[in-house]
């Protein structure tokens, strides 16, 4: 009979422990990029047919995981803090709808997936995606961080390589209203959206001159 309860007060004490051990463990936030509303960009319907390669991202970015950078020396990658989808992934989805929002491309922008033959293609790489952890909340310091590399290149019949006319990095800046996790998206989602203004400015621009 001693027997039995003790092994049943153990077998408790086990159920108990693996109910708390469950429990410790915080539940993962996942994260995504929102759309901010366009900006003012003047210009005629394009004539052109427009491919967007698949974006690349630098090593280092190429996770789910948030990542914050508290000083020059220090990097913290969150657990429980991540993007849907890798970065690339991500940007790439805000960028495509983005540019074809516009309405400026007559025929709209086509991905990779498209069987029509472009007149010229869209190339991104991104260089730096990350956040800025101030001392505390209220810190200024508190920012993220987007750096990509833009290539335009406009597809040649006669020649063996096509030829690049446009070739850009664009970085911007974006302050975070505290140093958590949480306040990351709101504040990518901005200076995604801003440098996507900025390239699709520059391709338009490109393009015309060619």
């Amino acid at each position: 009979m001693k027997k039995s309860i003790i092994l049943l007060i153990l077998s408790s004490l086990a159920l108990y422990s693996c109910i708390n051990l469950k429990s410790d463990y915080p539940q993962i936030q996942y994260y995504k990029l929102s759309q901010q509303p366009l900006s003012d960009i003047d210009s005629p319907i394009i004539e052109e047919i427009i491919q967007l390669r698949d974006f690349s991202i630098s090593p280092e970015y190429n996770t789910d995981q948030i990542i914050a950078v508290s000083d020059t020396h220090f990097v913290k990658v969150y657990y429980y803090s991540r993007w849907a989808a890798n970065p690339d992934e991500i940007v790439q989805g805000i960028f495509y709808e983005r540019i074809n929002n516009y309405g400026i491309f007559s025929s709209g922008v086509q991905n990779t997936s498209s069987i029509t033959l472009p007149n010229y293609f869209v190339e991104c790489s991104i260089i730096e995606f990350y956040a800025v952890n101030g001392e505390d909340d209220d810190s200024p310091d508190n920012a993220v961080v987007v750096t990509m590399k833009m290539n335009v290149i406009k597809k040649t019949i006669l020649k063996t390589e096509d030829d690049i006319i446009l070739s850009k990095i664009y970085k911007t800046t974006v302050g975070r209203q505290d140093n958590y996790a949480a306040s990351v998206s709101s504040a990518m989602s901005k200076a995604v959206c801003e440098v996507s203004d900025m390239m699709i400015k520059d391709i338009v621009d490109a393009i015309k001159k060619n």
